[in-house]
């Protein structure tokens, strides 16, 4: 039995494209070698400053948690004492309103007196 001459042709033309795909596949892997070589040491000086970025945020984190818990315990300490003044001012202002009470109403005596008076004197002119 005798194969015929076109499926020679076909299978020849089919086995070189294969030989010529396999070729431009390795060129294809050696390149990406060669550039993954490449940026190898780039990848390592970004991981390099990444690793410092981390410490200098990890160090500024730790900061600001200082400083926020020295003015959260400067305003707790600024309250009681506001609370204190608060209290001790309230007590102070009871004490003066009630003293300003009585002269107010000590005032007003006399001056309910003295109406009292002159409409007297008044009335003694006028007889």
């Amino acid at each position: 039995m005798e194969v015929p001459q076109w499926w020679l042709i076909v299978s020849g033309v089919f086995f070189a494209f294969g030989i010529l795909s396999f070729i431009a596949l390795v060129v294809l892997i050696l390149r990406l070698l060669q550039a993954v070589n490449e940026l190898q040491p780039r990848v390592e000086r970004i991981s390099e400053r990444v690793e410092a970025v981390s410490v200098k945020v990890d160090s500024l984190a730790s900061t600001v948690k200082d400083s926020v818990e020295t003015v959260g315990g400067g305003a707790k300490s600024i309250t009681r004492k506001v609370q204190g003044l608060v209290a001790g001012t309230e007590g102070k202002m009871q004490q003066i309103t009630s003293i300003l009470g009585i002269v107010m109403t000590g005032y007003q005596l006399f001056q309910q007196f003295q109406a009292t008076r002159a409409s007297k004197k008044t009335e003694d002119d006028d007889e």
